[in-house]
């Protein structure tokens, strides 16, 4: 993989300025930088959006 793979950061995907999968043969992969307010809301985004589709499993970390 390079640069050229590079599509835009997650922020630009969240805010619309960069496309996201435009396909289910789409690979999207998330770099994690260790900051954790980014970290945590790409995982609200994923929640969300899995919620509104009806996908995905709760569970209970406690």
């Amino acid at each position: 993989m390079t640069e050229d793979h590079v599509l835009g950061e997650i922020g630009e995907v969240l805010q619309g300025k960069a496309k996201g999968r435009e396909s289910d043969d789409t690979i999207t992969l998330y770099r994690s930088m260790g900051i954790a307010a980014q970290d945590l809301i790409c995982a609200h985004h994923v929640m969300i959006e899995a919620g509104e589709l009806g996908i995905g499993t709760d569970v209970s970390i406690m």
